[in-house]
Formats: C-alpha cells, structure tokens, sequence
C-alpha cells in the first residue's frame, strides 16, 4: 500500500463507508483513499493551513477535530464541510455523537447539548443529568437512548424525551363548504415538515421547527360523501404524527342535472364519452364518488377519452357561460 507522503510515519488510520483516511506525521491534513490505498488525496477542512488532530464516524456525520480546537462537519463523506458553531457557555469539547440525524455533544462543564440542525443552534439536556461535565469520549447513543458518564457515574435517558414532535388533536372535523379551516398544534424541538395526501386540503406551513399552530383550509367538497385527509408531520430522529381531517359531505353534492339539451353517451361506457349540446369555450371536470377532481378540460371538444379512469360511477360537470349541467355516468 502506498502512503501519502514518501517516508511517512503514519500516527493515524481509519477506515470509513470503505474509504481509508490515513495522517502522515510530517503533516498536520488527513488524506483519504477510495482505491485500498493505491492513490491518496489530501482532506482539506476549511482552509488548506488547518490541520486536523482526529476524525471519526457517527452515523451519517464525519467529525473532524482541528489542531486549532475547531470542529468540522461532513455528511458526503469529507468532500465537503461546515464548522460547527458551539454556544459561548461551552468551555470545552469531550464528546460528540449522532442519532437519528440529530448531534450530541459532551462538554467538560456544562453537560450534554443537543442539536437538530446540524450545529447551527444547541439546547441544554441536562435533566437528570448530575456530576458536572463529561468525562472524556464518554457520550454513546443505541438510537434509542443517550448514554454519558460523569464524575458521578454513568447515566442513561431515553431519546424520546429529548426529541420530541407531537401533533394535537389528532382528528379533526371541518364543515363541506369552500375554505372551511381546522387548526392543530404542533409541539417540537425539531425541525418539521408538514404535508397532506389530499390535493383538496392546503396548509398554512410546510416546514417549521419548534412549536406552531397549523390550519388547514379545505375547497368545497362536491359530494355529500364524507371524505378523509391524512396530514403527515415529519422530523428529524423521531416518529412521523399523523393528523386526520374529515370533511363533511355537502347537503346537495353532486347531481344528476335533467336538461335534455346535453346528452352524454354511451352511459355505461367503456373508453370515449360522446356529448352532444355543449356550449363553445365551456369546461368540462369529472369527479369520482369521493368528491375527488380526476379529469379537467379547460375547453371540451364532443368527446372525452376516459379509457384511464379505473371502473365506477362518475359524475360530469359541464361549465358554460351561462350555465353550469352535472351529468352522472358509469366506466366500465
């Protein structure tokens, strides 16, 4: 295997995702091999003058320990890095780990902080937690717990209770009539995402940290069928919430309306619907029983080709200038 530098004395080698990192003593940089140590490239951390004392792996996070007290930040593997900014209260570092894409550190004084956010903000997790500061490297996460050891021993507290992201209520009922709303809380020290599988339902916030209050404003449900949205509330290192909004069905829906001067055909139909009595520039949407908007025309010819709509019973809502005609029909 071929070294960094010709006459190296190696005092550290590591061997991280497959890749091999490797520090010459005449140099303060780690350099980094793909190819089993065939050829080598320099890890450059920040600026090219800074040398880097130690690295290490946690989960998807490389560490990188600067001759200068610095810390640095790669998640592509050393390609690129950030450093981590700690709180003025830290005096020094003894320890540093991940979980769930979340970072904890061990300092000498102050206890365990942690950070959802990739090092841009810390907080305070220290109940519980007695005998000063950290002993050195003595920080671990299973993913499930936080593990820290201290001049009073060792201690243990479980990471649903240091990330948490709740949402509340979860089910909710909103009326059937356009922009009726519902709100719900969101309670986190994390960075959220919020989404909603149902088109017909729009959110106030899609992403978020810390707590909010979300609402959630519904469109016109066009049938008298009740119909459900499922709202997902994400975050880093901790379970998804689930959310239900169950929107009334109308008091009329959608009807078969009788004029006679539209006429759509063959009904049941298999492919292409054929509509006669259809006024020029009108639009033309077709909904499923649920209320749910599957085809719209902005300006319908006197043929629909519905040969991708699955099987059942739709309704047809004609739009002209001067009237609007529902006509209910049957794929096959």
């Amino acid at each position: 295997m071929n070294t960094p530098l010709s006459s190296s004395v190696i005092t550290g080698i590591a061997i991280v995702d497959g890749n091999l990192y490797m520090k010459p003593s005449e140099s303060g940089k780690f350099y980094k091999s793909s190819d089993n140590g065939s050829t080598w490239t320099p890890v450059n951390i920040g600026s090219e003058d800074i040398g880097v004392s130690d690295l290490i792996k946690r989960e998807d996070f490389l560490f990188a320990f600067t001759d200068d007290g610095g810390t640095y930040l790669s998640s592509d593997d050393g390609n690129n890095w950030s450093p981590i900014i700690f709180p003025n209260s830290i005096d020094f570092l003894s320890a540093i780990t991940a979980s769930g894409g979340n970072i904890y550190i061990g300092t000498a004084m102050y206890g365990v902080y942690m950070s959802t956010d990739r090092g841009s903000t810390w907080t305070a997790i220290n109940s519980g937690l007695s005998g000063g500061g950290l002993l050195g490297i003595s920080l671990l996460s299973d993913g499930e717990s936080l593990y820290a050891g201290t001049a009073a021993g060792a201690w243990k507290r479980s990471l649903s209770e240091v990330v948490v992201l709740n949402a509340s209520p979860t089910s909710l009922s909103i009326d059937a009539e356009s922009n009726s709303h519902a709100t719900f809380n969101i309670t986190s020290n994390v960075n959220w995402t919020v989404a909603s599988d149902q088109t017909w339902l729009t959110l106030s916030s899609a992403t978020g940290s810390g707590s909010a209050t979300i609402t959630a404003t519904a469109q016109k449900n066009p049938t008298t069928n009740t119909r459900n949205a499922t709202i997902s509330v994400q975050g880093t290192g901790v379970a998804t919430q689930t959310v239900v909004i169950t929107q009334k069905g109308s008091t009329t829906g959608i009807e078969d309306s009788s004029e006679d001067e539209i006429l759509i055909y063959p009904n049941p139909v298999i492919s292409t619907l054929g509509i006669n009595g259809i006024e020029e520039g009108s639009k033309a949407f077709i909904y499923d029983l649920n209320g749910k908007l599957v085809v719209s025309i902005n300006e319908i010819q006197n043929q629909i080709d519905i040969s991708d709509l699955p099987n059942g019973v739709y309704f047809l809502k004609i739009e002209g200038k001067l009237k609007v005609v529902t006509k209910k029909f049957v794929k096959q």
